[in-house]
């Protein structure tokens, strides 16, 4: 199962397993929106449209920020980070919510 959020886009195992390299590249090498669109015509990486929507999708769960100044970069915020692991764990049923 891929770390991508649960989406209701006909989107196939393989698919999403891409959708996640695409992504987790044009992070990791900091490849703009632009040279991104510009590699799809080249290439058959996943189209720009269909990473959007992820990543949308996946803002929802846990928003991130621009992080300030000039560098490029994106930071999460620790009250929804904590927010967000407790529910998770709670769900899970490991942890449960008033009990010491």
């Amino acid at each position: 199962m891929t770390g991508l959020p649960q989406t209701t886009l006909p989107f196939t195992k393989i698919l999403l397993e891409r959708l996640e390299l695409a992504i987790l590249l044009k992070d990791k090498f900091n490849i703009s929106d632009a040279a991104y669109k510009a590699l799809i015509l080249i290439s058959d990486l996943p189209t720009f449209y269909a990473i959007s929507q992820i990543m949308q999708k996946a803002n929802v769960i846990l928003p991130l920020h621009r992080t300030p100044g000039e560098e490029p970069g994106i930071q999460r915020d620790l009250k929804e980070l904590l927010k967000f692991k407790i529910n998770a764990l709670v769900d899970q049923g490991q942890f449960v919510m008033g009990l010491p």
